[in-house]
């Protein structure tokens, strides 16, 4: 359970860039060309910008530091003083 807990946390920064506006057949037909790249879970959703840097980041990052690192750090703790 541990290890799917924390892929669905880092899938929260999961980010996938589609088009550079350069590269391909019809560089000026791209539309998709945010920097960031786009949000696997929902690629309408901008990589780091609006609801995902407001809401998704910031849970993300409270999550992974819980489960993370802080669940592990617990078990050895368990396991040198229990």
């Amino acid at each position: 359970q541990y290890a799917a807990i924390t892929e669905n946390v880092l899938r929260m920064f999961s980010c996938y860039p589609l088009d550079d506006g350069v590269a391909g057949d019809f560089p000026e037909n791209q539309q998709a060309t945010w920097d960031q790249g786009y949000w696997v879970v929902d690629m309408d959703e901008r990589c780091f910008a609006g609801w995902h840097a407001s809401i998704v980041v910031p849970w993300g990052a409270s999550l992974l530091g819980v489960f993370g690192v802080g669940f592990p750090l617990g078990l050895l703790a368990a396991l040198l003083w229990g």
